[in-house]
């Protein structure tokens, strides 16, 4: 039985690097492609189409919706999965218009993922427990209650995290923010106290759980 081929697409490298090293763990998944920016899928499938595209929706260049439309018009027969930190009644309302085959929230675990992609696999369409739950909530009126509990960055800070989350070093951070390293360790700090993180690693990961990123 030949292997069920993905590519994916994220801006964030870590969070890229991280899901491909969980997907190689199942045998019957090939990743054929892993991709920083949307146009460099979109030069690739001119040459291979995958079966699955999983995509972020936030990106620099292109959004998911957008990317998912165009890949379809270059691989028709492409089946597509958004993994996304949106959870907004607004934003899931406005990709589900968009119809793909799979929604999942990147605060998933790696079962859960294991079960879409076999859904999807089998021509069936998986939309996560939690994309559900946002729906239910929004129809019957229920007000968000996690806002309390995110904390409020400056937006040095979340400039910062961004940097972190692509993997850049202190003095690349520097750098590219034209600051000392001295003030960017500072900024780091801040992140690790208000994230309640204990590395950079876990700055990354508690942002993505809500959603700063």
């Amino acid at each position: 039985m030949s292997k069920f081929k993905i590519s994916i697409v994220d801006d964030h490298k870590m969070f890229l690097n991280g899901l491909e090293a969980i997907l190689k763990n199942f045998p019957d998944i090939q990743i054929i492609g892993t991709y920083s920016s949307p146009s460099l899928l979109l030069d690739d499938l001119k040459e291979k189409c995958p079966d699955l595209l999983i995509t972020d929706i936030s990106m620099p260049d292109i959004n998911g919706i957008e990317l998912m439309n165009k890949a379809k018009n270059i691989c028709p027969k492409i089946k597509t999965m958004i993994l996304s930190m949106h959870s907004e009644a607004s934003m899931v309302k406005t990709i589900l218009k968009e119809q793909p085959d799979g929604y999942l929230l990147k605060n998933t675990d790696q079962n859960e993922l294991l079960i879409a992609i076999t859904s999807i696999k089998s021509g069936n369409k998986y939309y996560s427990p939690g994309i559900q739950t946002i729906l239910i909530d929004d129809i019957q009126g229920v007000k968000e209650t996690n806002s309390s509990i995110i904390p409020v960055l400056s937006p040095r800070e979340k400039e910062v995290l961004e940097l972190i989350a692509k993997e850049y070093t202190t003095q690349e951070i520097a750098n590219e923010l034209y600051l000392s390293p001295n003030t960017v360790e500072t900024y780091r700090q801040n992140l690790l106290r208000k994230l309640d993180a204990k590395n950079s690693a876990g700055i990354v990961a508690k942002a993505f759980q809500l959603g700063l990123l």
